[in-house]
Order: structure tokens, then C-alpha cells, then sequence
């Protein structure tokens, strides 16, 4: 029976997923993309009981958290600097997850699983795309 993990990204705004200009496919890791700035993840078991939640805040290292952005989700560059983790830190719990054979499940999952392929590749890590099955709910 497989196992689940309900997820979703906040981040400092919308992808490109081509170049307004060429009509290119934009890469997930260009410095155009925008960042992970927060990770809540819930997992469930075989049986869709719930075994553990985690809520992962990322802390700024380089950039910061738009205006536009913040008023969507509620950050703010101060507030992820306070309880913000290194982006290591975030990526080796997604890892975790992907590695320990659990189904993604997200709304809009093409932009969620996008945005964790660019910070993996960013991170100089495998972007487990191939190793990552997902569900989009959308």
C-alpha cells in the first residue's frame, strides 16, 4: 500500500515557464525562478493516517522575500530570518521523503514539485524529477 505525503510551497512568487521573449522553456534553477521560502509536508501512512507533520521555514541566503509575494503568503525576509532553517536543512527532509518511496500529493503539483527541482539543483544536488511521483489534486 503506498504511502502519502500531502505538500506545499510558499515561495517570492510566480515561475516562468518560458521566456516571455523567445517562448524557451525557462530551467527551474535559473536565476529568474523564484525561491523556497517555506515547506509543510504531512505524511501519511498505508493506512492514510497521519504519522507526522513537517513545517519548514526557509531562512534567506541571498535573497529576500518581495513585498508583492508577502502579501500573499504572510512573510516576510524578517520573520524567515528569525525561524527560518538553512535551505540544506529544508532539502534534506524533502529528500527524506522522496527517498523513503512516498507519493507527493499537492494542488498544482507541476509548480510545487517545479520549485523543489530548482532548489535541489540550485543546492548542487540530484533534482530527483525521475525518482519523484506525484499527484496533482488541482
Amino acid at each position: 500500500m503506498p504511502k502519502y505525503c500531502i505538500f506545499d510551497t510558499e515561495t517570492t512568487g510566480l515561475f516562468l515557464f518560458k521566456d516571455p521573449d523567445t517562448g524557451a522553456p525557462i530551467p527551474a534553477d535559473d536565476p529568474r525562478q523564484p525561491r523556497l521560502a517555506h515547506l509543510n509536508m504531512i505524511l501519511l501512512n498505508d493506512d492514510l493516517e497521519e504519522e507526522a507533520e513537517l513545517d519548514l521555514f526557509v531562512k534567506p541566503d541571498g535573497w529576500e522575500m518581495p513585498e508583492e509575494a508577502g502579501a500573499v503568503n504572510g512573510l516576510t525576509t524578517a520573520a524567515l530570518n528569525e525561524v527560518g532553517s538553512p535551505i540544506a536543512t529544508v532539502l534534506d527532509a524533502y529528500v527524506d521523503i522522496v527517498q523513503g518511496g512516498y507519493i507527493l500529493v499537492a494542488f498544482n503539483a507541476q509548480f510545487d514539485c517545479k520549485m523543489m527541482r530548482g532548489e535541489l539543483r540550485r543546492a548542487g544536488r540530484p533534482d530527483l524529477f525521475e525518482e519523484t511521483p506525484n499527484i496533482c489534486v488541482m
